[in-house]
């Protein structure tokens, strides 16, 4: 009887309140929206009011003031998908038939129609435990505490119980790996071992989000699912942590998500996916344009999209900027980067100040586009490409007076994992020998290329004839690379065939991984062994000279390559791209006359591939977006 008096006086309290607040008119929302199940979210502020703790009240109403709009969706089939992820990361097998699952069009679960008051009251007491236990929980308001802690989800995952059992393990990892006072010192300690917890990448699966459960126990899928883990880790250890996302990459043609620390100062401290650290000196590895941080609570009008639970912390990143950019038609769009699949892809919005657009917030060196949606909703160039160079902003309008000569080697930018397999090769050793234990061995070359082209020519120091070579990796590392050719002479002429003297392979992971890879004359294929240190040995039945070696490193085969057709385009402003006409290679570079300069170029390979990006003529070099910042 008593809690029935009570949840009629808090709807009573709302509706009869002269000064209603927005908080109190969206609890109302919520709780209609809630229908039959209003019950249970009365229960939660009544049992809050009843134990007369303020703080807890006022963390109720905080989520459910912003629980309309958040839902799972309904998936029968979750425990056959849960299976198959299982399989996958055991075996690296499973059914295929849940990687097209299309979720969006199954029915949503409401939290507010289905949530129950004993989950919201465990999470919310829970939640200020471990805030209140932790010796840097003092440094954090009750809004930060609000917006990084208490959250009982992240996206669209099952509504399910987890921070009790995440708080058992956080409670362990702290006492047992940093018991010092630095939310930071903790966040790095905890990152250190989610980095070794067995997480494993991959993207074959179309999901809404996996949930905490199943996270614990099988931590795989995406950047997102990586991020997801340590979210309700950090969150169940009292860590304040956000996540952090770009729309799409300006260099890489992917949206990535990481996670962010708020530190005791106010200051968020990224942890990107490939970090295995928390630190303050974090530097930016990877061009993002703009980032956007993904938030519980709701904004009253969206920033972008339609989104109204992300904010625009780009200036959390690379400080505030404001620049204005010429457009051709006055009325305000949006700030786009270039995608080979997509033309370009809006991350940002721009307002209309003193005739131009008036751009805030970017991350400098990324080149972005002007755009505004035509009467059919596509987007089309509202200007000539723009750069903001950390003082001034560069606009990238041809000059057609002043021409050049380019001489292009690649389409699509070095990303870091390719110069990982580019620079791997530095150190590679050849030895000649006449015994099979090479106990005589001589080094014929040692391989010192530190450029970034794709094909690597070595001369052999010796004139000797030897009948056993190998391929020794530098130490530590194994053998990886895409091609591998042998010539008798230093000209690269008269080449030698050894597909008859492989004596000793080092084993590959897989079959598609084979020796046979060096000789298919296809980059996409490589050859890859999981045994450090171990040699290829070739046996030619007879001593042989040798006098050059080619290889190839693994690449992603969008270099320039001899025989292939390339159309050369330039960015013209409204007017689009405009053809400067097509050649064929006539080696590893592609010569194009006539260049308007300050023209922002894109070379498509007309005889294969689709990877494609924008890049400048600068200096005599060209200039990718994610080259700029290095």
């Amino acid at each position: 009887m008593l809690r029935g008096i009570l949840s009629a006086g808090i709807c009573l309290l709302f509706l009869l309140s002269g000064c209603t607040s927005d908080e109190d008119r969206r609890i109302e929302e919520v709780l209609d929206f809630a229908g039959d199940n209003s019950g249970e979210l009365k229960q939660v502020l009544s049992h809050y009011e009843r134990q007369g703790d303020g703080l807890k009240l006022k963390a109720a109403r905080f989520l459910i003031a912003n629980m309309e709009d958040k839902y799972a969706y309904d998936i029968p089939d979750w425990g056959a998908i849960h299976d198959t992820l299982r399989a996958i990361k055991r075996t690296g097998r499973g059914e295929n038939r849940w990687k097209q699952i299309n979720y969006k069009i199954l029915p949503k679960v409401y939290d507010a129609q289905v949530m129950t008051a004993d989950y919201l009251i465990e999470n919310i007491d829970l939640a200020f435990d471990a805030w209140r236990q932790r010796p840097w929980g003092r440094h954090y308001s009750f809004e930060d505490f609000c917006e990084y802690i208490l959250p009982y989800r992240i996206g669209d995952e099952p509504l399910e119980r987890w921070r009790k059992e995440y708080m058992e393990r956080s409670v362990f990892l702290l006492d047992s790996l940093y018991r010092g006072t630095d939310v930071i010192g903790a966040a790095d300690a905890m990152q250190c071992y989610a980095n070794n917890a067995g997480y494993q990448y991959n993207v074959d699966f179309d999901l809404p989000h996996y949930g905490a459960p199943f996270l614990r126990e099988c931590w795989m899928g995406t950047c997102r699912e990586y991020a997801d883990f340590i979210i309700y880790l950090f969150r169940s250890a009292g860590i304040p942590i956000a996540s952090d996302h770009l729309k799409f990459s300006p260099g890489v043609n992917l949206s990535h998500s990481w996670v962010s620390v708020q530190d005791t100062t106010g200051r968020f401290v990224p942890i990107e996916f490939e970090t295995s650290e928390a630190r303050r000196d974090w530097k930016n590895l990877r061009s993002k344009g703009k980032v956007y941080r993904s938030c519980f609570s709701r904004l009253e009008k969206p920033i972008f999209n339609g989104n109204r639970y992300e904010r625009d912390v780009t200036a959390d990143y690379f400080g505030e900027n404001r620049m204005l950019v010429p457009v051709r038609e006055k009325r305000e769009g949006f700030i786009a980067v270039h995608s080979f699949s997509a033309g370009w892809v809006p991350i940002g919005s721009y307002r209309m100040g003193g005739g131009c657009a008036s751009v805030e917030n970017v991350e400098p060196g990324v080149i972005l586009m002007p755009v505004v949606p035509d009467e059919n909703g596509k987007l089309r160039e509202n200007g000539f490409a723009f750069r903001w160079e950390g003082d001034k902003v560069s606009v990238f309008k041809p000059d057609m007076v002043r021409r050049e000569r380019v001489r292009l080697f690649r389409k699509y930018p070095l990303t870091n994992n390719l110069l990982g397999h580019l620079y791997r090769m530095n150190g590679l050793r050849v030895e000649g020998s006449d015994c099979s234990d090479f106990a005589d061995a001589e080094t014929l070359a040692v391989m010192r290329d530190s450029s970034l082209c794709l094909k690597r020519y070595v001369r052999m120091r010796s004139g000797k004839r030897y009948r056993y070579v190998r391929l020794l990796p530098p130490a530590g590392c194994v053998l990886d690379f895409a091609g591998l050719r042998l010539y008798a002479d230093t000209a690269f002429t008269a080449e030698v065939d050894y597909r008859r003297a492989i004596a000793s392979v080092p084993v590959s992971p897989k079959k598609s991984l084979g020796i046979e890879s060096l000789m298919d004359d296809d980059n996409l294929t490589f050859y890859y062994t999981s045994v450090k240190d171990a040699p290829l040995v070739l046996d030619f039945g007879r001593p042989v000279s040798l006098g050059g070696m080619l290889l190839v490193p693994h690449n992603d085969d969008n270099y320039v390559v001899k025989g292939e057709c390339y159309e050369l385009f330039y960015q013209n402003g409204t007017e689009g791209w405009v053809s400067l006409g097509r050649k064929i290679a006539e080696g590893d570079v592609v010569e194009f006359d006539f260049v308007p300069s300050n023209a922002l170029l894109k070379l498509h390979n007309c005889t294969k591939g689709r990877e494609e990006q924008v890049f400048l003529w600068e200096n005599g070099m060209q200039w990718f977006v994610a080259h700029l910042r290095w």
